[in-house]
Order: structure tokens, then C-alpha cells, then sequence
């Protein structure tokens, strides 16, 4: 189930199966390689059970540089502008 959920989101690289190995709990941390050129998606509503009741999963990232959370790009860095004042 895990690779499932993680090929949504790319290419499955590594799945960490905790200490237990048998991935339940709360989280769920799956490695992908993902495209830069596409928003980064918050959240996925996947039907677990087969019973065609959608549950939605709140992602979360780590390690990512230049993250844009605006825009939800990487490589995208939002700024404020800010009006310059003078005196």
C-alpha cells in the first residue's frame, strides 16, 4: 500500500517500514523523485480500503530546498515586496 501512495507523488525511491517493519502508525515516510516543474501537492484523497470511501492524506515534505509555499514550486522562492520609503 505504501509504493501505491508514493507513486502518486513520483518515482518510489525508498519506503521506511519503521522499527516494527510493518508500516502502520500514524505517518508514513516514503522518498520520491519528484518534478521541479510541477506544484508540490499538499494533501492526497485515496480510497484505502477498496470500499470507494476516500480518505485524505496530509502531506508533509522534508529536506527540500528553495520551497516556494505560496506556489507550492521548488525553486520558487516568494517575496514580499516591500515599498521603500524615503526620507
Amino acid at each position: 500500500m505504501s509504493k501505491e501512495i508514493g507513486k502518486f507523488l513520483g518515482e518510489v525511491v525508498d519506503i521506511d517500514v519503521g522499527a516494527s517493519r510493518d508500516c502502520l502508525g500514524k505517518y508514513l515516510r516514503v522518498r520520491v523523485v519528484i518534478s521541479i516543474s510541477k506544484p508540490l501537492k499538499r494533501f492526497l484523497q485515496v480510497d484505502l480500503t477498496g470500499s470507494r470511501k476516500e480518505t485524505i492524506l496530509v502531506l508533509k515534505y522534508e529536506k527540500l530546498t528553495d520551497h516556494c509555499h505560496a506556489y507550492g514550486m521548488l525553486g520558487h522562492m516568494f517575496r514580499s515586496r516591500q515599498s521603500k520609503v524615503q526620507t
